[in-house]
Order: structure tokens, then C-alpha cells, then sequence
């Protein structure tokens, strides 16, 4: 098999564990320390270019969806990530929680997790007394498992 490398970290919030690729750790990470920003010429500077554009498209999809017009502003203003429509949600940045069946093989996840609804979609949730487990499965499939707590991705 060729070697995947996985990361993994706890929820902060629903306590389960968090499976992602690499990429995909970093591209998170990326996202959630520049939505801390608090003007939006920072949270310009923190994101890539082209996330920066998908974040700028993201938002104003939704303000004109709902009837509201949106208009960029200045570098100076005030942001804060909870104006972001579904941030508290998991829409942006994605929960990648819920895209566990992507990166973890089927039959780790019904071992060892619980497949649960909310009203945000489903998510397999993976208790924290489960990672070593995991991880040495993991590693005999030849996959390179590394636990990263102090990055942000769930």
C-alpha cells in the first residue's frame, strides 16, 4: 500500500477525535488562525490569495441570498469570525469531521466510531480512548499517523 500520511487531534467542542490528510490539516489550520484575525486587511494577509478570493465569493453568495448586499471592506475594519455565515456550523471552515470516510478506511470507522447526526449532517464520531487502537491499525496498513493537538482542524 502506498503511505498516507493522517493527522489526528481531538474536537474541541464534541470531544471525538479528528482524522484529516496532511493537506488538508494545513489548509484548515491556515483557515481557522486567519478567521482569529481582527480587521479584515489581516485576515487578507493570513489567507492565501486564492482562499482569500473562495472566502470573499463564500461571502458575498450568502449575504445576496439572503437579500443583503455585501461590499468588501476596508483593511482597517473590524472583523470577526463570528459574522461568518456558518462558522459556528462547520461550513466555513469545513468540519472536517465529517469527512472522516475520506481518509479512514470503512471498517476502522465501524469499529471504532459512532456514526451520529446533527442538524448540520452526519459525522462519525471517534472517542478519544480509541486512538491508540486506531493509530497501530492504522500503521500496520501503512499508513504514518501523527497527533497534532496544537494545530486547528475539526
Amino acid at each position: 500500500m502506498t503511505e498516507h500520511v493522517v493527522c489526528y487531534t481531538t474536537h474541541p467542542t464534541n470531544g471525538g477525535l479528528v482524522f484529516a490528510s496532511e493537506a488538508a490539516v494545513r489548509e484548515s489550520d491556515r483557515m481557522h488562525r486567519a478567521l482569529k484575525s481582527t480587521t479584515w486587511g489581516e485576515i487578507r494577509r493570513l489567507l492565501p490569495p486564492d482562499e482569500y478570493r473562495r472566502f470573499e465569493a463564500y461571502m458575498r453568495e450568502f449575504t445576496e441570498e439572503n437579500g443583503d448586499g455585501w461590499t468588501v471592506p476596508d483593511d482597517t475594519e473590524e472583523f470577526s469570525c463570528e459574522w461568518v455565515p456558518g462558522f459556528s456550523d462547520g461550513d466555513y471552515p469545513p468540519w472536517l469531521q465529517t469527512r472522516e470516510s475520506h481518509v479512514l478506511p470503512k471498517s476502522v470507522l465501524h469499529r471504532f466510531g459512532e456514526l451520529k447526526s446533527t442538524s448540520n449532517g452526519g459525522y462519525w464520531h471517534v472517542s478519544p480512548e480509541h486512538a491508540k487502537a486506531i493509530v497501530t491499525e492504522l500503521e500496520q496498513r501503512g499508513y504514518q499517523v501523527r497527533h497534532e493537538p496544537k494545530l486547528c482542524f475539526y
